[in-house]
């Protein structure tokens, strides 16, 4: 069966029509507190079961206006249906979709012939079952119920029914050789819960004594553990094994450090300061000097006055003394221009010198830094395997070192003593045994696979259908009790109860899954544990591995890494809500391998973080495949993967 839509009108808040439609597989819902995620949710409750829900206030009109109606459209798969519920006139009418007329008929307008057919033709669970295992709310948590029991968190009443008479009526019309069958299922189920209860036994009074040892002992664990982690530090720094030597070679390397910042920075200042000299002393042009064209000037007009031609044609107009005397025009010109030539070369020179001095300098830094990296090497390497930076951090380890290895003789000396003390290699011995015992009944446990259900119910049921084979003349072996180990009484909490099955949470889902077992309408015991255990792995991040039951019903789970046996109360709210939805989710699991039922979450996952959450989520997804899937939710994150999604205003 899917839903396909609902239609609420004059419910809750809902005071106009409101409709929502559905896909077959994974639907999620989302809104704000308040918003009427859990008016819709209820509602379609009070549409299957309304003899429980119907009269709820929740779903009258807030606004007292109107009628409060519900219309829920299902498919069986061929047909389609609709539900009208209404509220306020306590009428109800069911009708089949007429494809030819493209409209609802009327099929009946009595209540009990709908509740039948929800039960019989849409194979619905009563609502005992349906409201325990395939729909779940945030009121009705072990995180939110303050006892533990459903019981404690309110809820409607349901309407009481006439006392069954005495009798074997509900067997009436079974096939007896299946009854039979169911009978020597049960026998076997109820010496497999005692054995399995002896076990748990065995195994609980072994960690108890395994708890007592270890706890005689813890002390000198403690030191062990104490004396490992100093090895661990010490193990790190053997390099420190001649300490004195470590030091004197920081000392060294400090002094070469201090040494090659004076080298190095008498260097830079000797690069700079030819830098500078270089930028402001600039190399002169020849042609360019004032004395240069005049000097040739001067060394040509002399050599030109000394020609004898010239001499002879000026020789009437300049006295012959006066031209005597131009010949030293010839050397002062080429004075001059030797002059300017010498000032040119002078500055190139030292132009040279400079750069040289640049470039010297240049490699003097290389060539210091060179033998200061292989002056330090050995220092450096020291550094890096200490996973330090700078010397003042060695110094530190060094003082750690010490102390750590001051800390490790006194350590080892407290451990002779104690093991002295306490005895330690009997009870070291002690504990190797008592550990083989438990690893012995994991084994057995593990290989059995069962749930220590009621066994008081199986005998209830065991003596209803003896009685019946009795007076149908089927020949049968009578169970004996007095064959097996009578475990204690109380089932799982539910015991003094009038209610079918008992209040509290992990108890309730046992009973149901027992039942539906006998009916054969869901896989066998075995098969829930195994996917119990898986959930209970999955959302708890591993941090319980399983969990089992005692023939009273206390549940107890293995934690991943000692297998300590906790019980529920030691858990967080979070944990609780995350082993109980472990036990959920296997319950489903193994009913829709033989009916498909839609599954109603009304924001149960409240305590849940993110990584559960997207978990809880994955794993609708996938139940999706099987059945319907409605997800009402505060989180939005949890529509990422909905087939399809609306939100709430």
């Amino acid at each position: 069966m899917i839903i396909m839509d609902l239609v609420v009108s004059g419910v809750g808040k809902f005071s106009k029509p409101v409709k929502f439609t559905f896909h077959k597989g994974y639907n999620v819902i989302y809104g704000l507190n308040e918003s009427g995620k859990s008016t819709f949710a209820k509602a379609i409750l009070a549409v299957f079961f309304p003899d429980v829900y119907s009269n709820a206030p929740d779903f009258i009109n807030w606004q007292l206006e109107g009628s409060s109606r519900c219309y829920l459209t299902v498919s069986d798969g061929k047909d389609v249906y609709r539900i009208v519920r209404d509220f306020t006139q306590k009428l109800s009418n069911l009708s089949r979709y007429i494809k030819d007329k493209k409209a609802f008929a009327i099929i009946t307008k009595d209540e009990k012939e709908i509740t039948d057919f929800i039960s019989n033709s849409l194979k619905l669970f009563d609502e005992d079952i349906f409201s325990s295992s395939f729909f779940s709310d945030a009121a009705n948590l072990p995180s939110t119920s303050p006892l533990g029991y459903v019981g404690a968190v309110a809820k409607p009443i349901k309407k009481e029914s006439k006392p069954s008479s005495e009798g074997d009526h509900e067997l009436d019309g079974q096939d007896p050789m299946l009854l039979k069958e169911r009978l020597e299922t049960l026998k076997g189920e109820i010496s497999r819960a005692i054995e399995i209860s002896d076990i748990e036994t065995a195994f609980d009074q072994e960690q108890s004594n395994l708890y007592g040892i270890q706890t005689q002992i813890k002390e000198v664990r403690d030191v062990e553990k104490e004396i490992a982690e100093v090895n661990e530090f010490v193990n790190r720094f053997k390099v420190f094994g001649d300490v004195e030597g470590v030091i004197s070679r920081i000392e060294r390397f400090t002094e070469l450090e201090k040494r090659i910042e004076t080298t190095i920075n008498q260097l830079k200042s000797k690069k700079g300061q030819a830098d500078a000299e270089l930028i402001n002393a600039t190399l002169p042009s020849i042609p360019e000097h004032k004395l240069f064209f005049p000097g040739i000037g001067v060394a040509v007009g002399g050599m030109v006055l000394q020609m004898s031609l010239i001499r002879g044609f000026i020789a009437d107009i300049i006295p012959e003394s006066f031209l005597d005397l131009t010949v030293l025009l010839i050397p002062a010109g080429l004075g001059m221009v030797g002059w300017v030539l010498w000032e040119f070369f002078s500055a190139f020179l030292y132009h040279n010198k400079l750069r040289t001095t640049v470039s010297e300098s240049d490699e003097e830094l290389k060539q210091a830094k060179a033998r200061h990296n292989s002056e330090t090497r050995d220092i450096k390497e020291l550094m890096k395997s200490l996973g330090s930076d700078n010397i003042e951090d060695i110094k530190r380890k060094i003082k750690s070192y010490n102390q750590s290895e001051e800390k490790k003789s006194a350590l080892e000396n407290k451990l002779i003593q104690l093991k002295e003390e306490k005895d330690y290699e009997r009870l070291a011995e002690e504990e190797t045994t008592i550990k083989n015992k438990i690893d012995d009944y994991q084994r057995k446990l593990e290989g059995m696979q069962g749930l220590g259900f009621t066994p008081q119910e199986m005998k209830t049921e065991i003596v209803k259908i003896e009685s019946f084979l009795s007076k149908k003349g089927v020949n049968f072996d009578k169970y004996d009790d007095g064959k097996t180990q009578s475990p204690k009484s109380g089932g799982f909490g539910g015991v003094g109860k009038s209610s079918r099955f008992p209040e509290d949470h992990f108890a309730r889902s046992l009973a149901i899954a027992t039942e539906l077992v006998q009916k054969g309408q869901m896989e066998p015991l075995s098969e829930l544990q195994k996917t119990f255990n898986k959930y209970i792995q999955v959302l708890t991040n591993k941090n319980y591995v399983r969990a089992t039951f005692t023939s009273d019903g206390v549940i107890k789970f293995f934690k991943s890494d000692n297998l300590m046996r906790v019980g529920i109360d030691s858990m967080s709210l979070s944990t609780k809500d995350c082993v109980y939805f472990a036990l959920k989710l296997a319950l489903l699991d193994s009913i829709l391998t033989r009916r498909s039922i839609p599954v109603i979450m009304d924001d149960p996952f409240i305590l849940f973080d993110d990584q559960r959450m997207t978990t809880v989520t994955s794993i609708l997804k996938a139940m999706s495949s099987k059945t319907q899937v409605i997800l009402l939710t505060t989180k939005q994150a949890a529509a990422k993967s909905a087939d399809r999604s609306f939100q709430i205003k």
